[in-house]
């Protein structure tokens, strides 16, 4: 009888203790939930849509040409040269000897048998752009340029024809004037923001608030977090019109203020597979 009743008293004891056990996984659970899910708004405001690329640091080059026997050439390439400096001196044909002189301020380039070569000081940006952009940049258009950290203003001076084939894609060159040339360097890449559309107020939303399947796109509502099993009931449509660095400008029905939300790279791992 004594054997029974101590029977009795583990087997409840244990299903004590896996109940204590369950109610902290689950707590456990809960806060792992909490910690992968935050939340963001759907608003409405001003949105410019952006494309990013990266840019090279170029100048126009100037050819200054010679025939004859050099006396003395001081040049290396890299070397800065003042516009008014001397280049080289040379024998000319008829033995008299000249002086060759740059008329811009400006680096060397290049010095070869009968021709010196210096890239100017007037910088401008190079970037390669897919052509379904070629429709959509203009003129005069504004963009940012960053290098090491440090930003500056360019805009849109020149634009290339299409036709250059690059791994596969048909790709146009744009150049960039930059708002000041202050520690630029020829052949210095950076990354390229170009404001492309500027939109009035319209609804945007965190990038990161984004999900996919293969219905499309969708915002997962802030109510998820409290029922977290599948997704159909919490499950907002939209549809993506542009986005930029950090919103995307969407539509869809009544998302207006609304809470969505933010999903960790696992937990939205996690969903995916579960759909799967």
């Amino acid at each position: 009888m004594n054997s029974m009743k101590r029977k009795i008293l583990i087997i409840s004891a244990g299903a004590i203790l896996l109940g204590i056990l369950l109610m902290i996984l689950m707590s456990s659970g809960r806060q792992i939930l909490t910690d992968s899910v935050s939340t963001t708004m759907v608003v409405n405001r001003h949105f410019t849509r952006m494309y990013e690329t990266t840019g090279t640091v170029d100048s126009s080059l100037h050819h200054y040409y010679f025939s004859g026997c050099i006396i003395s050439c001081g040049l290396s390439e890299g070397m800065y040269v003042p516009a008014g400096g001397v280049l080289l001196k040379y024998r000319n044909v008829k033995d008299k000897a000249v002086t060759l002189k740059s008329t811009v301020d400006g680096y060397v380039r290049e010095v070869s048998d009968n021709r010196v070569t210096i890239s100017d000081r007037d910088y401008y940006i190079v970037s390669r752009l897919p052509q379904d952009l070629s429709s959509v940049i203009r003129k005069g258009d504004e963009a940012v340029l960053e290098i090491n950290g440090t930003r500056r203003a360019l805009t849109v001076s020149r634009i290339g024809d299409c036709g250059k084939m690059i791994d596969g894609e048909v790709m146009f060159d744009v150049i960039f004037t930059p708002e000041d040339n202050e520690n630029l360097k020829i052949n210095q890449q950076g990354n390229v923001t170009i404001l492309l559309d500027n939109y009035g107020s319209v609804p945007v939303v965190d990038r990161k608030a984004i999900l996919s399947d293969e219905k499309g796109s969708f915002l997962l509502a802030e109510d998820w977090k409290d029922d977290p099993g599948g997704i159909d009931d919490y499950r907002i449509d939209i549809k993506i019109i542009a986005v930029n660095q950090e919103v995307a400008y969407i539509s869809g029905m009544d998302i207006e203020g609304v809470t969505v939300c933010i999903l960790s790279e696992q937990l939205k791992e996690l969903i995916h597979d579960q759909a799967d």
